[in-house]
């Protein structure tokens, strides 16, 4: 088997005009699991995946499916999209490979719990979402991050009033 044979074909919905095929060769795939790994570690020993998005979708089909593979990380595929929130729940996976509607989605979800709540509810939902925002840009500047956000120190009870 050479690189260049080819490895599958892979469709575009059509979305954006006519559906077409992308022929991609045993070459791409490698190429494209090698640079998916130096991006996102994946780890056989400690993660676990929950599939959802169908395996002809080429997001899928790559990190998914081929990364999955490569890393040994046990994959569960979901009976449904409908049953995603319940199987996150039993499964508890480390990974969810997505696009991006599906966190839309979740984020709409919980904004939503945390807006029919007490003030209270409501400052810790916005607390913990600044305080995700921060560890993010500073993970992703490769910083480290502040001791206080460890600590607790700047916990929402700390400036918290009830009201």
């Amino acid at each position: 088997m050479d690189p260049d044979d080819l490895a599958t074909l892979i469709y575009t919905s059509g979305t954006t005009g006519d559906p077409k095929g992308v022929m991609l060769s045993h070459g791409n795939i490698t190429s494209n699991v090698v640079t998916s790994m130096s991006i996102v570690p994946l780890n056989a020993q400690s993660d676990e995946c929950l599939s959802f998005l169908p395996l002809s979708h080429v997001f899928e089909r790559m990190l998914g499916h081929y990364c999955m593979f490569h890393s040994g990380v046990i994959i569960n595929y979901a009976s449904s999209v409908d049953a995603v929130s319940a199987e996150m729940k039993e499964r508890r996976p480390t990974i969810v490979a997505s696009v991006p509607r599906l966190y839309e989605k979740i984020y709409a979800r919980v904004l939503e719990g945390a807006l029919a709540g007490s003030s209270v509810k409501r400052r810790i939902f916005f607390w913990a979402k600044r305080t995700a925002e921060r560890w993010a840009e500073y993970t992703l500047a490769h910083r480290p991050v502040p001791e206080a956000w460890a600590s607790g120190s700047e916990s929402p009870t700390a400036s918290c009033s009830p009201s």
